[in-house]
């Protein structure tokens, strides 16, 4: 089996294609950052303002179920931070 070089190649000559949220495992308020982080992220990708779109799904090319999900991670969200924002 041979490996294609070019996914390694493109990682070191764009090194700004991939971003991480940095957090430390033991304090609390770190990882409620970041969590808060990534929730906001998620809701960028949910246009219910937006003319014609159905409450509670995401647009094209989003399945229902993904929706579902989404929500579902968000009551979690919600749950472990106290975080009532989203």
């Amino acid at each position: 089996m041979q490996l294609s070089i070019w996914p390694s190649v493109l990682l070191c000559t764009f090194p700004n294609l991939v971003n991480a949220i940095s957090f430390d495992i033991t304090n609390p308020a770190s990882i409620k950052n970041a969590s808060s982080i990534v929730a906001k992220d998620v809701l960028n990708y949910y246009h219910v303002t937006d003319p014609g779109q159905t409450p509670g799904i995401f647009g094209q090319p989003y399945f229902w179920w993904e929706a579902g999900a989404v929500w579902g991670s968000l009551i979690d969200y919600w749950n472990y931070t106290g975080d009532t924002q989203y």
